[in-house]
């Protein structure tokens, strides 16, 4: 729990530094969004997990809620706030590339001391396409909410069909 605590306070440093907390409520439906993706991922694959936020003596809820409480909207704020609005194509290609890197290794670290378990065939490579479908998916929100909900909704889809998530495991 310690750990999960000293990163929600981490988040929150670097979101004060580096986010743009006069505008939040301009990023605040992204956010929500990515929230409530991770929360439908989890409740859609309950009984059938694809990743768990592991850690004696914790509880997975209380993992994931640390992730949605804190990690989300401050990584969310600082990846929507600093997103180079009048770059060139390159540029914000590479800082996609840069998120969705960040991301992977932190997940690579949280496996590595035993904070995350893969299952029924998700692993990291399978993390790192979902990141490089995740960041540009929160850009599009950002813009066009609506075909980034259906994008969303075709992702989510494809995940349950590849990885054949029974509808039973389903809560």
């Amino acid at each position: 729990m310690v750990l999960r605590v000293v990163m929600g306070i981490i988040y929150s440093f670097i979101a004060y530094k580096l986010g743009n907390f006069r505008n939040w409520r301009n990023y605040y439906s992204t956010i929500e969004f990515w929230i409530i993706g991770n929360l439908i991922s989890l409740f859609l694959t309950y009984n059938y997990p694809l990743w768990e936020l592991t850690s004696p003596g914790e509880k997975i809820t209380f993992n994931e809620l640390i992730f949605c409480v804190f990690v989300f909207p401050f990584a969310g704020l600082i990846y929507l706030a600093n997103y180079p609005q009048k770059a060139i194509c390159l540029q914000r290609i590479c800082y996609i590339i840069f998120w969705i890197s960040y991301f992977s290794v932190f997940e690579l670290i949280l496996g590595f001391f035993g904070y995350l378990k893969y299952s029924h065939g998700w692993d990291i490579v399978w993390s790192v396409i979902f990141n490089s479908c995740m960041f540009p998916l929160m850009r599009i929100h950002y813009k066009h909410p609506p075909w980034a909900w259906g994008l969303a909704t075709v992702i989510g889809v494809s995940i349950i069909i590849y990885f054949r998530i029974p509808v039973s495991a389903m809560k």
